[in-house]
């Protein structure tokens, strides 16, 4: 076999298994997280104001990581999501 295929077929083969790495960790961050409710228990997809269930308001008890813009509790000194650490 000739340099310049084998050349080709190993940088073709790297980028493909690049772009799977890529599609499986881009996967990992679009899936919606779960929370559960600390009032009612109830369990929420994603980021979300208040409950749909009790109406218990989320805003005021959590801070906004500057990072990552997701909720921390208010005694919080490091984000769940991100690990970003802050002071309020």
């Amino acid at each position: 076999m000739e340099l310049w295929l084998i050349i080709v077929i190993v940088v073709v083969f790297l980028l493909l298994v690049g772009i799977i790495i890529w599609l499986l960790k881009r996967g990992s961050k679009t899936q919606p997280q779960e929370y559960e409710c600390p009032k009612c228990g109830a369990l929420l997809l994603g980021l979300q104001d208040k409950c749909p269930k009790c109406g218990h308001s989320f805003l005021e008890e959590k801070h906004i990581c500057p990072h990552c813009k997701k909720p921390v509790a208010k005694d919080a000194s490091i984000c769940d999501d991100c690990g970003t650490e802050f002071r309020f």
